[in-house]
């Protein structure tokens, strides 16, 4: 009877510490996307998307979806509206960091986009960059978003 114990209680450790969702979507505790690792600071799910040129999903949890796309194409928004956005431009590492912080998240996205300088400089025509993108957030979800907007890092 104790080696039954036993058995069960580590079977049951064993599927609780997989920590798959019904789906068989794995929860981690970074993300990467190309380049860049976040932080899972709200029990995010990555779901990995179909692209063409590029490498697309989402981070998704029960209240928030951000869309991600690591490619060419993707790009910093120029000259955003100041009534709209609070901007944040930073060079950290060698990377281009820009985070778009709506001021009425329900009405406006909340962006970041970052690239790694020299890959601009050395392949001007295109260099693969990151833009994610969340949208319809309240102000608590915008700053759960932002945390982890902020928790990235380079694996370069």
């Amino acid at each position: 009877m104790r080696n039954l114990t036993k058995i069960l209680l580590i079977s049951a450790a064993m599927i609780f510490l997989n920590c798959e969702s019904d789906d068989g979507i794995k929860f981690q505790d970074e993300f990467l996307i190309g380049n860049y690792e976040f932080q899972n600071n709200a029990d995010f799910r990555m779901i990995e998307g179909q692209g063409a040129d590029s490498y697309v999903g989402s981070l998704e949890n029960s209240e928030i979806t951000i869309d991600f796309d690591f490619g060419w194409y993707t790009s910093s928004v120029e000259n955003p509206p100041s009534e709209k956005f609070e901007v944040f431009l930073d060079t950290v590492d060698g990377h281009y960091l820009q985070i778009l912080k709506a001021i009425d998240p329900r009405e406006d996205e909340t962006r970041i986009h970052l690239y790694k300088i020299q890959d601009s400089v050395d392949n001007s025509f295109g260099f693969d960059s990151l833009t994610m993108v969340a949208n319809d957030l309240n102000m608590n979800q915008q700053n759960i978003v932002l945390e982890l907007y902020n928790s990235w890092s380079s694996t370069d």
